[in-house]
């Protein structure tokens, strides 16, 4: 008699036991056990002996030692079949990094198999899978397999050819393509099929990284209708990359392939495929979805990134669904995240509930998913929607961007600040403030799953703003002798007035940050990044001096007041009896420029932070230059050059409510020139009312003698509302 294995594995204990103290011609039972199970195990044994696949040529490459293609972009690969009725196909696949190409060959008889494979660039690991029947059927734990190394430098490597090539030396069927296609460009790459198909079912294969140990893959029906689903392990090639190889069920014209990650379905590729074979093709399955996409249908095409998706919900017995959010995919990249949508309650009419989902989507090709919030993972309460955008209309991102510094470095903030200068009463006054920044050159750099993520190396900026800088309207130097009577306003010397202020320039990115900064709102995270910028431009008052000219005696020789006269205006003419300070002109707008450090931090938007939140992000400006308009309107002083230090901060508040409300500062100080300078006013004599500006006794000092040019500190602080976060339609519409 003949045992099952299993048996055989319980017993072979005793059975080889008393099998070996016995006679076989005694013919006892348990003599009769341990031979049964004996027969067993050699045949066993023999069959996975015969089912092998041993490589001819060539030989000897291994991944430390692989050996380089003599033959161009193409590979004569021979190998051996030890037992063609037990292997009749070998699924052969080449992959080089992330790259792969796959194609099936049927063995031909019982002799050396050859065959030609068209290389991947880089250096390819060939590896042979042989199976029997459907190549659902392929494993790592059960297929004969073999491998090789080989490297491929040709120009024509990684081509969009099929592996396999049909000529005299091979005979064989493939379905395979080359990586890149449009089903994605996430963790989960659909290979193959592509295009169309004339008959179902179909070979797939299936590539993933980023650590994924098992997928679901899916087929619907053009009505959302799901034709074949299968829950597969992934079978490890190298690194982070494997492979998942089955067979899915089509039906006739459209069909939509989906395969994701079970825990956690956004990590998924989407492959749209024509069956033209008619009745060849297969017919849709009688399941009803719980979720039934109402409007519009697939394929349908919209003018703006808004609209109103209407869905019935048939209600589960046992289990119902209450609540529904929704994701979108583009690309294999997720476009809208679902934390970041509102979710949709269920209100049930007898056996169904009707429910209206806003969504939001891309310009392009979407696959907007619909689930059930209590069980994301479950596919059996989904529902797909493929919907695409045309027109200047559709937006371009919603949540995150990759390249940090170009598409969120935007602002154009409105808002009140106060303004406040050395000697001088602060003032509340309205500003705007754009600023925006464009990267030129960028590094490409690899995550812990091998994923390429630009970072900006080198790019451009400008900062525009209507803002307030103090201005002189008198003679800070000079006062009338009744000073204390007369003047008790500090604006009446130095005004606050509006002005245009603009700097632009060029920044280069140093170094990131090696950790993460938190805020002071718990759970939110920031990476900054480190530049050194460097920058020029100018600042006018967009008001002309309203002031008027001040008249006073000039000091007598005997007056004690009269050294100090000549010292700071020089000897006047013997005719002139008084002196006059008069506002100045000038032929330009006050310049500066500055060079330093800018330190920019940005809103985590993953939990490796190599991905951002879309808003601006906060900036923090140490700058060294110099700035006539807090240098008196030169870059000089006493011969000196007088530097300035400009300080600028601008954060972003974390609040989702309020994330649109911005807080900045601005200092500028001199430096140098022996510390603060205090000066005592010099105390003259008012003019009688009828002398004149235009007297011939008045004494105008040359311009670089007047007092009346700004050199002072300031300082601003204000807070705004950013109109590209509160107007952004990349936000989430309410309901």
């Amino acid at each position: 008699m003949i045992l099952p294995p299993y048996l055989c594995l319980k017993l072979r204990a005793e059975s080889f036991k008393r099998f070996l103290s016995y006679n076989l011609r005694k013919n006892s039972f348990s003599s009769r056990i341990g031979l049964s199970c004996l027969i067993v195990i050699l045949a066993f044994a023999t069959s996975a002996w015969a089912q092998s696949i041993t490589v001819v040529s060539p030989k000897g490459s291994t991944a430390e030692k692989p050996l380089d293609s003599t033959g161009g972009s193409r590979m004569h690969l021979k190998f051996s079949v030890s037992d063609p009725s037990a292997l009749s196909k070998v699924r052969i696949v080449a992959y080089a990094g992330i790259a792969a190409k796959d194609g099936d060959y049927e063995v031909k008889g019982t002799g050396e198999q050859k065959v030609v494979l068209n290389l991947l660039r880089g250096t390819n690991k060939i590896t042979l899978f042989g199976y029997s029947g459907a190549a659902s059927s392929i494993s790592e734990a059960s297929s004969p397999q073999a491998s090789i190394f080989i490297t491929c430098s040709d120009a024509e490597c990684g081509t969009d050819n099929e592996l396999i090539v049909k000529d005299k030396e091979a005979t064989s069927t493939t379905t395979g393509s080359a990586s890149g296609g449009a089903s994605g460009e996430g963790n989960i790459v659909i290979k193959s099929p592509s295009g169309s198909v004339n008959k179902g079912p179909v070979a797939s294969l299936i590539t993933v990284k980023g650590g994924i140990k098992k997928i679901t893959v899916a087929v619907y029906d053009k009505d959302e209708n799901r034709v074949d689903k299968k829950v597969l392990d992934v079978t490890p090639l190298e690194g982070s990359l494997g492979i998942v190889s089955t067979e899915l069920k089509l039906v006739k014209e459209q069909n939509t392939i989906r395969a994701f990650d079970p825990s956690k379905p956004d990590d998924q590729a989407v492959l749209v495929l024509t069956c033209t074979g008619g009745e060849k093709c297969g017919e849709a399955s009688a399941e009803a979805p719980l979720i039934t996409i109402d409007n519009p249908k697939s394929g349908t095409v919209e003018k703006t990134s808004f609209r109103d998706v209407y869905l019935t919900v048939a209600k589960h017995p046992t289990e119902p669904i209450h609540k529904i959010k929704y994701f979108v995919i583009k690309n294999g990249k997720t476009v809208v995240n679902a934390d970041e949508v509102d979710e949709v309650t269920l209100d049930y009419t007898d056996d169904k509930a009707k429910a209206v989902v806003p969504i939001k989507f891309v310009e392009g090709d979407n696959v907007v998913t619909f689930f059930d919030v209590d069980k994301q993972t479950n596919s059996d309460r989904q529902a797909i929607l493929n919907i695409k955008c045309e027109g200047s209309k559709c937006a371009t991102d919603f949540l995150i961007a990759t390249v940090p510094t170009n598409s969120m470095n935007t602002r154009a903030v409105v808002g009140m600040e106060q303004v406040g200068a050395s000697s001088a009463a602060s003032e509340t006054k309205p500003f705007l403030d754009f600023f925006f920044t464009n990267s030129i050159l960028f590094d490409t750099v690899k995550d812990k799953d091998n994923k390429e993520i630009k970072v900006p190396r080198l790019g451009t900026w400008g900062h525009i703003k209507f803002s307030t800088t103090p201005q002189q309207t008198a003679s800070a130097a000079v006062f009338p002798s009744n000073f204390v009577n007369q003047v008790t306003d500090p604006t009446k010397v130095v005004d606050l007035v509006q002005s245009f202020d603009y700097l632009a320039g060029v920044e280069a990115r140093m170094f990131s940050g090696n950790g993460l900064n938190w805020t002071l709102i718990p759970g939110i995270k920031q990476r900054s990044r480190f530049f050194f910028t460097f920058g020029g431009g100018a600042i006018s008052p967009l008001n002309p001096t309203r002031a008027a000219a001040q008249i006073f005696k000039i000091p007598g020789a005997d007056s004690p007041q009269r050294a100090e006269f000549e010292l700071r205006f020089g000897v006047p003419p013997a005719n002139k009896t008084y002196v006059g300070f008069v506002p100045l002109e000038r032929d330009r707008f006050f310049r500066q420029y500055y060079f330093g450090l800018r330190v920019k931090s940005h809103y985590c938007d993953n939990e490796e932070c190599n991905q951002f939140k879309n808003s601006f992000p906060a900036i923090l400006d140490f700058g060294f230059g110099q700035n006539e308009a807090v240098t008196g309107g030169t870059f000089k002083q006493d011969g000196k050059r007088a530097w300035v230090v400009r300080l600028d901060a601008f954060y972003p508040l974390p609040f989702r409510p309020a994330d649109f409300l911005y807080l900045y500062g601005t200092a500028l100080m001199k430096i140098g020139q022996g510390g603060p300078r205090i000066d005592v006013p010099l105390f003259l004599d008012t003019a009688p009312g009828e002398i004149q500006i235009t007297s011939n006794d008045v004494f105008i000092p040359p311009a670089d003698q007047q007092p009346s040019r700004l050199n002072r500190d300031y300082y601003k602080i204000g807070i705004g509302i950013n109109l590209t976060d509160l107007f952004n339609r990349n936000k989430t519409r309410p309901q």
